[in-house]
């Protein structure tokens, strides 16, 4: 098991917090692929707060983390494949618990994917699903987004 090292992200991580996301998310595009319309609004978005994780001085994973009015939100979750399966995915779930103040937070994945089963494996529980419109496939007919739950026991 590698050392790694979990912060918020600072401008200067941008060019490798945009290489792991690539990479993570290059194998996702052979299930789906955002609409046009839905980058245009994930664009218009304020960024949420970023967490990354590091080993060796190179970022590895990274998520955006918004504070919304009642749950953190978690956005872009991304592990680079080659860090996959380390425990760095769950080292950042909890980070944040141990870093803000919510009483649970959300992600939401598309099933089709097989990412349902390794947030649940991180504490996450199936809240909700729909049909996920604002994304495409060539692989399937319908895709299908996943809202994801974790409670914090810790939160006060």
């Amino acid at each position: 098991m590698r050392t790694f090292e979990i912060r918020r992200a600072d401008n200067s991580d941008s060019a490798q917090v945009a290489y792991v996301l690539d990479a993570a998310f290059s194998p996702l595009r052979t299930v789906y692929v955002p609409t046009r319309e839905a980058v245009q609004r994930q664009e218009q978005l304020p960024s949420a707060m970023r967490v990354v994780a590091e080993v060796a001085g190179r970022v590895v994973a990274t998520v955006e983390v918004d504070q919304g009015r009642h749950n953190l939100n978690l956005i872009g979750f991304a592990v680079h494949p080659s860090f996959q399966r380390q425990g760095i995915g769950r080292a950042l779930v909890d980070w944040i618990a141990a870093h803000f103040a919510a009483p649970a937070m959300e992600l939401a994945t598309i099933r089709e994917t097989g990412n349902v089963p390794v947030f649940e494996r991180m504490g996450f529980e199936v809240m909700g699903e729909r049909v996920a419109d604002w994304c495409e496939s060539g692989q399937f007919e319908c895709l299908h987004e996943v809202t994801m739950s974790k409670s914090l026991a810790s939160f006060d």
